[in-house]
């Protein structure tokens, strides 16, 4: 297993990264030490990076969210969100007029702004729903029960705008997503539609942005064996999995026998390990 110190040599190695955003650039409420520094190196060195993101957000929403964390738009070539390409494809399926039973929270409310659909909080007057993540109100899985039955019942179809089941919070406890929603809904025969990492859809979107690259040329970085190496397994990208973040909590360790005994357990394996995402050894 091939062991990078830093982001130095792996800039070696390939002319683009695509990095995922949340438990490698910051957590959630402030960013990592030496984050965006490690991307103005890169982009001095011509490595180009494109972010890619599982939040219910659109593109416009992200880029402004990064830039008051002090990643501006010029440290990257592009970026890409599942929540974009929800609100694509839900325009794509859902004729506008219908109703969107919205579960999440209240920040993410405006996911389908624009689209000429109707917004509602009964299941019983709903066209499908739109699932970004907890609602701020009902921060149990249980609570959900008695509606989900009542929508599946209906033949509901269910949006998912972010796949991951959990993430990193800032004092570093797992915090339930949206995934872990839809799968409740599945589990009790409902029709479910996610969008994000592993799924291949955001990758054709990323590399869109990486014209005239082969994917030889190109690593995918991030901390979730689950949703950042898989993916990039399936989209035939270099894998390299971020010693921290998801993976350090899930596995109870950042060592990286604990974190690759995960891996095993996921049933997929990163091609290397990033120790920190830091420019070089010194952590620079």
């Amino acid at each position: 297993m091939r062991v990078f110190p830093g982001l130095a040599e792996l800039s070696e190695q390939f002319r683009a990264l695509v990095l995922d955003v949340w438990g490698v650039l910051h957590n959630g409420s402030a960013p990592y030490p030496c984050a965006a520094e490690g991307l103005r190196k890169l982009k001095s060195r011509g490595c180009k990076v494109v972010l890619v993101s599982n939040t219910p957000s659109t593109e416009a929403v992200l880029v402004r969210e990064l830039a008051e964390l002090g990643f501006s738009p010029e440290l990257y070539e592009g970026l890409t969100t599942s929540g974009e390409i929800t609100r694509q494809v839900i325009a794509r399926q859902e004729a506008a007029g219908r109703y969107a039973w919205h579960i999440g929270p209240g920040d993410r409310s405006g996911l389908l702004d624009g689209l000429g659909f109707g917004e509602t909080d009964q299941p019983g007057r709903a066209d499908f729903l739109l699932v970004t993540g907890f609602d701020d109100q009902l921060p149990e899985p249980r609570l959900y029960a008695e509606a989900w039955d009542e929508a599946v019942e209906r033949g509901l179809p269910l949006y998912c705008a972010n796949p991951d089941l959990g993430y990193a919070a800032a004092d570093g406890s797992m915090i339930p997503c949206a995934g872990l929603l839809a799968r409740m809904y599945e589990e009790r025969g409902g029709r479910v539609h996610c969008f994000g990492k592993p799924r291949p859809g955001i990758y054709q979107r990323v590399l869109s942005q990486l014209p005239g690259l082969q994917r030889s040329e190109i690593a995918a970085v991030g901390d979730s064996p689950a949703t950042d190496v898989r993916g990039a397994k399936a989209a035939e990208l270099y894998a390299v999995l971020l010693a921290n973040g998801v993976a350090a909590l899930q596995a109870g360790s950042s060592a990286h026998d604990s974190i690759l005994a995960l891996c095993r357990k996921e049933g997929v394996m990163p091609d290397a390990v990033l120790n920190r995402f830091v420019w070089d050894a010194g952590g620079r």
